[in-house]
């Protein structure tokens, strides 16, 4: 014996009332607007980011890298793993830092958005870092007397897990192309 639905099912199917296509529902992504407004948005937040990184680095430099508990709330845990180790080797050597850097240009490489409410971002930064130098144990400059008084760094950014419009330094590289120390 049918049951009702199995009546109605195979009626339907008769009269050709069954779309042929299974209806598709959309799916929340999550996506929704994104973090920020405009590029020029995201590369200021990225500065803001890079400047206090830099603040904070050059500090703990200039005490001997004693300490890096500074850097974690700027940086992804695996950055902080790298600069942890640095620091270790660092404050080893017996060396410290007197002066600063200074972000004197930057340029946005790229921004992009991924779910869930996650930014992205890559700048080209260039340091003045003539007033900055290395002293050892003895006081001495152990600065590298070939070294450039500009640097090109290539700094990539990330959201912070719960502040997405909050950037965490993820990576920072030497940067050799063109443009962003000229």
């Amino acid at each position: 014996m049918l049951t009702a639905a199995a009546i109605v099912g195979v009626g339907l199917l008769l009269t050709g009332c069954v779309p042929s296509e299974p209806i598709v529902t959309p799916v929340e992504t999550g996506v929704g607007e994104p973090i920020f407004a405009s590029d020029e948005e995201a590369l200021a937040a990225a500065v803001e980011a890079y400047v206090k990184y830099l603040e904070t680095s050059d500090e703990i430099g200039r005490k001997g890298w004693q300490s890096t508990e500074s850097l974690e709330p700027l940086v992804t845990d695996e950055l902080f793993a790298e600069e942890l180790a640095a620091s270790e080797r660092l404050r080893a050597s017996g060396r410290h830092q007197q002066g600063s850097g200074e972000v004197t240009n930057h340029v946005l490489q790229q921004y992009w958005d991924l779910p869930p409410r996650t930014a992205n971002v890559v700048v080209y930064v260039c340091v003045d870092i003539s007033s900055s130098r290395i002293y050892d144990s003895l006081g001495l400059d152990v600065t590298p007397t070939d070294r450039s008084d500009q640097i090109a760094l290539e700094a990539r950014l990330v959201s912070h897990p719960s502040e997405p419009t909050r950037l965490l330094i993820s990576g920072v590289l030497p940067w050799t192309g063109s443009g962003v120390c000229s």
